[in-house]
């Protein structure tokens, strides 16, 4: 997967890094998302289902011979919407198909940016949380002596 963003567009890249002789052909992407989100665009041969607030999520809509799936060792672009939210990394779900059977195949997932209104937590944030029940359990075994 890769974005490129210009101010409020979202446009990303599916990239089908499969080996060239492999038939897993790529069907379906999935994007979560914390902000609202408008102007959902699809790539030719494909739609999408999106609530515009939490996902988005892209699929392949053609049949046999999959002229517009992404073939492996290819990419395809305009997987695209606006938000004016900031970006923070969560997890995307790409989901490959045997092009031979038809049938789905194990999910691959990563992490890149998309829109959120909810900060992602920051170092200092996951310290001091994680640090508080030492200085509780501390602070009880001074008060017992």
């Amino acid at each position: 997967m890769a974005l490129n963003q210009t101010e409020n567009v979202w446009n990303y890249t599916f990239i089908n890094d499969e080996p060239i002789e492999s038939v897993a052909f790529g069907d379906g992407l999935f994007l979560p998302v914390a902000a609202p989100i408008e102007n959902i665009i699809s790539p030719t041969g494909w739609t999408f289902i999106s609530d515009n607030t939490t996902f988005v999520q892209w699929l392949y809509a053609e049949d046999t011979p999959y002229p517009n799936a992404i073939a492996p060792g290819g990419s395809l672009s305009g997987f695209q919407f606006e938000s004016t939210a900031p970006g923070v990394e969560d997890t995307y779900i790409l989901t490959p198909f045997d092009s031979t059977s038809g049938l789905l195949q194990n999910e691959v997932t990563g992490r890149i940016l998309v829109p959120s209104l909810v900060p992602a937590p920051s170092a200092l944030t996951a310290f001091v949380i994680g640090a508080v029940p030492d200085v509780v359990l501390l602070r009880r075994r001074h008060n017992r002596k």
